[in-house]
């Protein structure tokens, strides 16, 4: 829709060739709506609402509650305290 991506599917970002990152799930107007996966290239994950409430996986395994914000440039993942 709009030339966006819409529905269900995975989104992988590359710098110069390289992934750095992959959005999961169901997308709406180009971005993640409802829930959702981001996997980064260090290893960390967010799994959760967008907007709203999910875990965040550190690359040492450690899991942190969260929540993802929606913010002009994309997603921002802050720690729930």
């Amino acid at each position: 829709e709009n030339n966006l991506l819409s529905g269900q599917g995975t989104l992988t970002w590359y710098i110069n060739g390289k992934a750095v990152g992959r959005d999961e799930g169901t997308f709406k107007n180009g971005e993640l709506s409802g829930h959702g996966r981001l996997s980064f290239a260090d290893g960390a994950s967010y799994e959760g609402e967008f907007p709203g409430k999910g875990t965040l996986t550190l690359p040492n395994g450690q899991k942190i509650q969260a929540e993802s914000i929606h913010e002009k440039a994309g997603w921002s993942i802050e720690q729930t305290h």
